[in-house]
């Protein structure tokens, strides 16, 4: 099984823990201006990186100055660089943190690498990105859309089949893609969908996982779901099960099966009772299941079939 995503989410951390995450973070985004940077930070009790740092303003920052270098002597301006950095590092992290809604641990999931990117590339200093914590209308505007999912759509378990032999998955698929469209719920499927409603995603996971456990009875699919039950990873089951039943032999052996059948039949075999019309009726049941079982790309035209019957008829 394919292992669930890592989170990359950064947990409440202790006092200790908060001043050393500080310091980690400016030496290694913020070299060679770390020291000054550090001092700085210091001298004005911004010690901790959740607890001071994240929620500086620009004011706090420009307002940063350095020890004095000796005894006596006034405080040191901060060069204008290094107040830079510090706005920068601080808009880095929200903008990672704003992308899962909640914070984001920078510096285990993070690269001098994706800072730079970041620096150069993505950010603005007359722009900068609010606290992740802080919602904006945008914000506001997504959020209350992906709620009104549920009212305007209103869907429902029932309007998906069960899924009972694995035979029938290729057809059972094309169901149910349609349907989870319909019920705008591709996100749910997307491995690289980040949301913005973190709360709203998970009750959406495991509304469609409730789905997936009750209605995919194949023996197959039911032991892939289950393997999800803690963490409802709908993505990633649903990959794996579209892999593990794509290249189902059962599926494919069956299909051989009615091919053979509809491509070879002879209508004056008598191991199907009640005459020619139940041969016919027969034959249509084996066109019908074939094509309820495949997809529609493979299916036969409403032309090969006639010359296979009338080949079937001639015999």
């Amino acid at each position: 099984m394919s292992s669930p995503m890592t989170d990359p989410s950064l947990g409440i951390m202790s006092a200790d823990k908060d001043v050393e995450y500080l310091q980690r973070s400016v030496r290694k985004y913020c070299a060679p201006l770390d020291r000054s940077i550090l001092a700085a930070l210091y001298l004005h009790m911004f010690v901790g990186f959740q607890g001071q740092f994240v929620s500086m303003s620009d004011q706090d920052i420009d307002s940063l100055d350095l020890p004095p270098d000796r005894p006596g002597n006034p405080r040191q301006p901060l060069p204008r660089a290094a107040s830079a950095q510090i706005k920068i590092l601080r808009s880095f992290y929200n903008h990672e943190s704003r992308k899962i809604g909640k914070p984001y641990d920078i510096l285990l999931y993070k690269t001098k690498a994706d800072y730079d990117v970041f620096r150069t590339m993505i950010y603005d200093p007359d722009d900068p990105p609010p606290p992740f914590f802080v919602k904006t209308k945008a914000d506001l505007a997504k959020s209350k859309e992906e709620l009104e999912w549920q009212k305007i759509i209103k869907p429902s378990k029932s309007d998906y089949k069960e899924l009972k032999d694995e035979a029938t998955w290729a057809t059972y698929k094309e169901g149910f893609v349609t349907q989870y469209k319909a019920h705008n719920l591709e996100h749910l499927f997307d491995e690289s969908y980040i949301p913005a409603n973190e709360a709203v995603f998970t009750s959406q996971q495991r509304w469609m996982y409730e789905i997936m456990r009750d209605k995919f009875r194949a023996p197959p699919a039911r032991k892939i779901v289950y393997r999800y039950a803690n963490d409802s990873n709908i993505a990633q089951l649903w990959k794996e099960l579209c892999k593990e039943l794509d290249n189902s032999l059962t599926q494919d052996f069956r299909a051989s099966k009615l091919i053979t059948y509809l491509t070879s039949a002879d209508l004056s075999d008598k191991t199907v009772k009640g005459g020619s019309e139940a041969q016919i009726l027969f034959y249509k049941n084996c066109v019908r299941t074939l094509h309820e079982n495949t997809p529609t790309e493979e299916h036969f035209t409403e032309k090969q079939l006639l010359k296979f019957l009338e080949k079937a008829a001639s015999k």
